[in-house]
């Protein structure tokens, strides 16, 4: 308690002084807080969106990060490759008819649903996008696996009998958690 002679420096005993009141000049005032900081939206182009759309429907949740790479490299090695049509970059690979089977598909859910923010997985698929588009048929992977595959199926199917016929043949030659990847080579005759 403050009083006149602690004041004074007095140990005399003297009336307690009263606590001064202050009373808020304006009601209901609150601190202001931090100002919000938005992260600038990352444009896509809608070939990149096209690209991560296949890649999201392909993989969704279930593909790992090396899953959803190799899935790149398939589409990155078929960019100029006389067995598919010599398609000059990753999108006319992606829209090439019958290529996966998730485009235009209305029972995959993934891809009537997609959206860039849509989840982590949607983003991670976007960036990839962006990364594959940027990089063309320059390799994305040093990984030699990785190097020539062509074709992969889900493990909940087999391999389809058409990717084998009288000028190409498929080689496995990587098994992930969910995938197999092929390689191609020329029939022997």
């Amino acid at each position: 308690m403050i009083t006149t002679a602690s004041l004074l420096g007095n140990n005399a005993e003297a009336a307690p002084i009263p606590e001064p009141t202050i009373k808020p000049i304006i009601k209901n005032f609150q601190l202001p807080s931090e100002p919000e900081v938005k992260k600038p939206i990352t444009k896509y182009t809608q070939e990149e969106l096209f690209i991560a759309r296949v890649l999201y429907s392909e993989t969704s949740s279930i593909g790992t990060l090396k899953e959803k790479i190799a899935i790149c490299c398939v589409i990155q090695n078929r960019i100029r490759n006389k067995a598919f049509g010599n398609l000059p970059n990753a999108y006319q690979v992606c829209k090439q008819k019958n290529a996966f089977s998730c485009v235009n598909s209305t029972r995959n859910k993934n891809w009537t649903q997609f959206k860039p923010n849509l989840n982590k997985y949607t983003k991670i698929c976007c960036e990839l996008a962006k990364f594959l588009v940027k990089s063309g048929t320059t390799k994305i992977s040093n990984n030699p696996d990785l190097q020539n595959i062509v074709y992969y199926h889900d493990k909940s199917i087999s391999k389809p009998k058409g990717w084998d016929n009288k000028y190409w043949k498929t080689v496995l030659v990587l098994d992930t958690p969910h995938f197999k990847f092929y390689k191609i080579v020329k029939a022997t005759k």
